[in-house]
């Protein structure tokens, strides 16, 4: 689990640091009214010769179940699905996260993986990951889905 990056300092520190990793875009995720810094997402082992990118977001706790993390996660898949010209793009969720992939198999994502016991959080324990993949034919969904999400919100 990542720790909630309260300022754009922070975020920079990080990125500059992520960045000689294996994170070509990262970004914050902030509340438009406000400007408050929420989370980051990013693409991450992303291969232009396979034409596949993995994306990760990370949404402080007191936000989720509001909409803004499922409004970033689209925006920014169909931003990298565009500009880098990927043919799909990935999602690793933690299994206990039950929302997540619903959401994402409405926005056009389905299953293709369950992994058993193949991350450790902060205290040691092993987690089960689902992954979700999106290939780029089925991104008109995505966008439609953005487009509902940011009506709502």
């Amino acid at each position: 689990m990542r720790k909630k990056l309260n300022s754009f300092e922070e975020f920079q520190k990080e990125f500059l640091n992520d960045i000689q990793k294996d994170r070509p875009l990262q970004c914050m995720i902030c509340l438009k009214s406000t400007n408050e810094s929420i989370g980051t997402i990013y693409a991450h082992d992303m291969s232009r010769t396979h034409g596949n990118a993995t994306i990760t977001t990370f949404l402080a706790e007191e936000k989720h179940s509001l909409g803004y993390g499922a409004e970033a996660f689209t925006v920014f898949c169909a931003y990298v699905i565009q500009h880098y010209a990927l043919h799909k793009i990935v999602s690793d969720v933690y299994s206990h996260n039950i929302r997540v992939p619903k959401m994402l198999e409405r926005a056009g994502f389905i299953q293709e993986g369950y992994f058993k016991e193949h991350r450790r959080n902060q205290k040691g324990d092993w987690l089960d990951i689902i992954r979700l993949s999106l290939f780029e034919k089925d991104s008109r969904n995505l966008q439609n889905f953005a487009a509902q999400l940011a009506k709502k919100l």
